[in-house]
Formats: structure tokens, C-alpha cells, sequence
């Protein structure tokens, strides 16, 4: 299956290589990473007071209300968390080839990216760490060399079938960016340490950087306006796995405007196999409906909605303003679950924008 859509990708984007491409559209709901707010990138970067030298990717407030029943009918949480996520980088240099990144979030554990408010199920937390801390180098146009605490690389692949968002790891990454003379839009060489899993804080684990149990090789490509897809072979303590993803853009189409599909398949014993099939629909402006299906074979870390077993998700998005955000979430399973596992969960997220107001006010 993975030797078929590995050629399926190659036919589609040598049909499409002769589209000219631009900048990526707006993201879906699935893509929504910690601290986004909206489906549009901020719209001016580096303009302000500290623009010279200091960028701000991110900066937002959420907060969230969560009821989560297992198949018993039982519930298992119920309350209100809070988030607070703030990305940016220093440049050490003035042509920006030198440049050190940073990551604050909330959220203590792997896959945890909410702190508990106090109301409802499980003590008030007032946790706030240091989870990504690397520096980048860039000794020649579109080629960058990252090293220390550092995101994953996904391509196309959502924290359905790949890594939490909320994940973090420790190593070092090759980032080569020439699709003019290289054909792919990226190529990502990654060796790391993926471990700690209650050790959110990067200055807690940056003594692993000589360790390295995660290798991955990426190749992402995006054939004109519509089409982006991506796949890697990942290594994960000694078990390989094998992703592949692929998103289509048509905004006339009624039904759906964005369709998404990403799959795995784990070519270590045992194997395994799983997917994630979605639709997004934009109705009007500020307002978005998406629904998909997913089906994971065991646990892994994925996103905490989604782990062992079939299920059907709804998301929805309604942007206020530039500001304000809120957003609902429903997630069923419908098999492969024990009896006090996650069945029904809904939640309710809203979020504000700090980073359009510091960049409104001059500030970034």
C-alpha cells in the first residue's frame, strides 16, 4: 500500500509540475498548531519596535471547557483549562543567518498542552515551560541547520497519524529548501532524542543531545495552488514507520473546499496501519466546518483526541475579528477502544490573538 501511494504521488505531481506555485493558503483546522487562534497567518512580521531583531511567531490566549465520557457512559473529565503559547526568535546577526528560537507553552506532559483552570475535575496548574529552544543556521540560501530542543517535521501529516503538537524532541536537523534546483519544496534530515515524556522543560533535556533513538528523512512538495503533499520514513526506538499525506485545494467545489488524507504504516513487528480522512468546507468568511474519520491500529503519541481504534470527528471555527476565536470540537469512537477509554468528547476553545494586538500597537 505504501509502494502504491508513493507512485500515485509521484503521477500527480509530475501532471502538475507545470503549475507555477505561491504562497501556501490558509490553513485547515486540522493544521492549527499551539497558539494558533485563526486559519490566516499573521499578516506582518518583523515591522515593529523590536522587528530589527526580535520576531514574534506566536503569541495567544486560549481557554477551553472540555466533558469527556468513556464507553461505560461515565465521565472521565470535565472542566475548564487554559493555554498560553508564546514563539518567537532573536537574530544574532543582521542578514538573519544566525538565529536563536524559543518556545513558552503551557502543559506538562507530552501531549499536553493545557493547563487545568481549577473548575471541574483535577487541581488549578500553573504551569508555564520552555519547551523549544534551538538555534538555526543558514550557511547558504534555503539550506538551514537546526540544533536543540526543535519541533517535529510533519509535512503534510497532522498529529493524527504523526506527533502531537504539544510534542517536543532533542537534536539536530538539516532543512533544505531549493525546489528550483532540488525539485522537492523540502528535504529533512532529522537525529534526535524523543523521550521525557513528563520533562516538558528543554533546559531538563538538552543533556540528551548526545543520545538518538529518532531519525527521519522528509520530502515535501507542492505542485501549483492546489496540491501539497509530503512523505518521510521515520525511525522511533528501533521502530520504522512509513507516512504519507496529501492535501487538495478546490474552493468552487461545494460540498468541501479542502480534502485531507495522511496515513502510516509501521514496517517494524508488529505491523501496523492506520489513516485519517478529512473535509473542510469555508461557508462564509470567519466561519469554517470541517468533518473526518480516523483510524489509528495502536497507541502511539498522537493527538490526546485521538488514539487506539475508529473514529468520527467534527470541528468547527468562528473568527470574531482579528482577535477573537471560538472554536467546537466533537470527536465519537466508534470501535477499538476498552471499556473505560475515551467514547464521546466535546470541546469548546476560545481563543485570543495577543500577537495581532502587540503587532496593531507598533510593538512587534
Amino acid at each position: 500500500m505504501m509502494r502504491h501511494a508513493a507512485i500515485a504521488t509521484v503521477l500527480i505531481a509530475s501532471a502538475l509540475r507545470g503549475q507555477s506555485s505561491s504562497a501556501n493558503p490558509s490553513m485547515m483546522m486540522i493544521e492549527m498548531k499551539p497558539g494558533d487562534t485563526h486559519l490566516e497567518a499573521s499578516g506582518r512580521v518583523g515591522e515593529g519596535i523590536f522587528g530589527r531583531w526580535l520576531t514574534l511567531e506566536t503569541a495567544s490566549v486560549s481557554t477551553r471547557y472540555r466533558h469527556i465520557y468513556n464507553f461505560l457512559g461515565q465521565t472521565i473529565a470535565s472542566n475548564q483549562q487554559y493555554q498560553l503559547a508564546v514563539k518567537g526568535s532573536i537574530s544574532l546577526d543582521n542578514n538573519g543567518r544566525v538565529m536563536v528560537h524559543a518556545g513558552l507553552f503551557t502543559g506538562n506532559t507530552f501531549t499536553g498542552g493545557w493547563n487545568n483552570a481549577g473548575p471541574g475535575t483535577g487541581n488549578g496548574q500553573s504551569n508555564l515551560f520552555l519547551k523549544q529552544l534551538f538555534i538555526g543556521v543558514k550557511p547558504a540560501a534555503g539550506v538551514e541547520i537546526q540544533y536543540g530542543g526543535i519541533e517535529f517535521a510533519r509535512g503534510e501529516s497532522s498529529e493524527i497519524t504523526s506527533y502531537d503538537y504539544d510534542g517536543y524532541l532533542v537534536g539536530a536537523r538539516l532543512l533544505i529548501r531549493r525546489p528550483n534546483s532540488a525539485f522537492f519544496d523540502e528535504i529533512g534530515v532529522t537525529y534526535g532524542y524523543v523521550g521525557d515524556l513528563t520533562r516538558p522543560n528543554v533546559l531538563n533535556r538538552l543533556d540528551h543531545l548526545n543520545r538518538s533513538n529518532y531519525h527521519q528523512f522528509l520530502l515535501a512538495k507542492s505542485a501549483g495552488r492546489r496540491l501539497r503533499m509530503s512523505g518521510d520514513y521515520t525511525v522511533d526506538s528501533g521502530i520504522g514507520t512509513f507516512r504519507q499525506a496529501i492535501t487538495f485545494r478546490a474552493p468552487e467545489i461545494r460540498i468541501a473546499d479542502s480534502l485531507h488524507f495522511e496515513q502510516y504504516e509501521r514496517a517494524g513487528a508488529p505491523v501496523g496501519y492506520g489513516l485519517s480522512a478529512y473535509a473542510e468546507k469555508r461557508l462564509r468568511r470567519g466561519f469554517s466546518l470541517g468533518s473526518g474519520y480516523a483510524q489509528l491500529d495502536r497507541r502511539g503519541l498522537y493527538s490526546d483526541r485521538f488514539n487506539v481504534g475508529k473514529r468520527l470527528f467534527w470541528n468547527s471555527h468562528l473568527a470574531f475579528n482579528r482577535d477573537w476565536s471560538v472554536m467546537a470540537l466533537a470527536t465519537y469512537t466508534l470501535s477499538g477502544s476498552p471499556l473505560t477509554a475515551t467514547r464521546t468528547r466535546f470541546d469548546i476553545v476560545v481563543g485570543y490573538n495577543l500577537l495581532h494586538r502587540l503587532q496593531s500597537a507598533g510593538i512587534f
